[in-house]
């Protein structure tokens, strides 16, 4: 009997995060954010940690959609600091630090932790990494010139923009 509740918080912990993701696509940012606060209790009741580290996620891109970046970098700090993370997991919450660091004016602690995304993502997807992660990568949006110019502007001390970085869909 226990493994079967298990199995049904696990799954209403995930149907949780679609319903999430529907309230945020649809603009009600704050259903969006009380269901998945729902959905990860589930997920942890049921000893999911892999759909909680997703609505993790999904709750920093919600706090950085908010213009949030404290609640951001403190989600992201609290997951890299105490969980061993497959590499394109780190990478998500790597983001999201960096932007975090760089709307609160600390571009070079920023860009350290963006450059650290790039890096968890050097390698293949690891068989560590989950369903959900597969398809991220870290690109820039700007041009090669472009990005050297960021470069040297948050090594100079220079503010950073927070969306010059982001993750995107790969095929």
């Amino acid at each position: 009997m226990a493994a079967i509740e298990r199995d049904l918080e696990a799954a209403a912990g995930e149907a949780g995060e679609i319903a999430a993701w529907q309230a945020h696509d649809a603009d009600r940012q704050d259903a969006s954010r009380q269901t998945i606060h729902e959905a990860m209790m589930l997920s942890r009741l049921a000893g999911d940690r892999s759909m909680e580290l997703f609505e993790l996620t999904h709750l920093s891109m919600l706090s950085q959609f908010q213009h949030r970046p404290h609640e951001t970098l403190r989600i992201a700090d609290d997951v890299l600091t105490n969980s061993v993370l497959p590499p394109r997991v780190k990478a998500i919450f790597e983001v999201r630090r960096g932007r975090a660091l760089a709307a609160l004016g600390d571009g070079t602690r920023g860009f350290d932790a963006l450059q650290r995304a790039r890096s968890a993502l050097a390698e293949s997807i690891s068989t560590r990494d989950p369903y959900w992660a597969r398809w991220v990568d870290v690109t820039r949006r700007s041009r090669p010139g472009i990005e050297e110019w960021h470069t040297r502007s948050w090594a100079s001390g220079g503010r950073p923009s927070p969306r010059s970085w982001r993750l995107t869909i790969t095929d």
